[in-house]
């Protein structure tokens, strides 16, 4: 595959560093091949963390927000693509134990010891939203702004939850935010296929954030946000 085919290689020719953030060995699906020929300049792996950057199994997503801050503030000659691929709940959560107070951090009564992976799934939850909070806090004050969209590829695998409590449809969340507000903008939350989600960043009209976005694959509903981030 030619980089000219991808969106990636095409913001190369814009202009647009691109650089990929993935806190994994660059090795693993081949990808430290595949990435540079798809579009990506330069690919940050598991090698540019340490192992007090981790939360739980893998590398947490605070240190992934403070990777994201540290790239925005040296990259200030080009315009700037960056595409993190985060592991911090990614599982299997059956590994991990809850930690104490969890339990009474996240639900009003108790829940059964086959809900365990749920609970550690949550903790990972709540680090991904201070993650999103953080690299929008970043965006804001940066002095060109900025556009930051988040999209799942799959809900988080716990069979022994599913078994007690129901199995969930296949869907994730996503939203796309940016920096510059219109004096025109509403709500919405609406279905657009995944692969539309680049187009909606750079061409769309980018609209307040819908807490009910949902997000499927190969379908996507997006929720658009020019307004903070719960």
């Amino acid at each position: 595959m030619m980089a000219w085919l991808s969106p990636y290689g095409h913001l190369q020719d814009l202009g647009y560093e691109t650089i990929c953030v993935h806190p994994y060995p660059a090795s693993f699906y081949n990808r430290h091949n595949i990435y540079p020929q798809i579009g990506f300049s330069r690919f940050i792996d598991i090698r540019e963390f340490s192992p007090g950057d981790k939360d739980g199994q893998y590398t947490g997503d605070i240190a992934i927000a403070n990777k994201v801050r540290d790239i925005i503030s040296s990259v200030i000659e080009k315009p700037l693509f960056i595409f993190c691929i985060t592991m911090e709940n990614h599982g299997p959560l059956h590994l991990e134990s809850p930690r104490d107070g969890d339990e009474d951090l996240f639900y009003a009564t108790g829940i059964p010891d086959s809900c365990r992976d749920l609970t550690v799934y949550m903790r990972h939850l709540m680090n991904a939203d201070h993650m999103a909070g953080m690299i929008r806090d970043t965006l804001g004050r940066g002095p060109r702004g900025g556009i930051f969209a988040w999209y799942g590829d799959h809900v988080p695998i716990m069979p022994s939850v599913y078994r007690q409590m129901g199995t969930p449809e296949s869907l994730t969340d996503g939203f796309i935010w940016r920096t510059q507000a219109s004096a025109d903008t509403c709500s919405i939350a609406r279905s657009a296929r995944i692969t539309s989600m680049g187009v909606e960043c750079l061409g769309a009209e980018i609209i307040r954030l819908l807490p009910s976005g949902r997000v499927a694959d190969p379908e996507i509903r997006v929720s658009a946000a020019s307004a903070g981030i719960p």
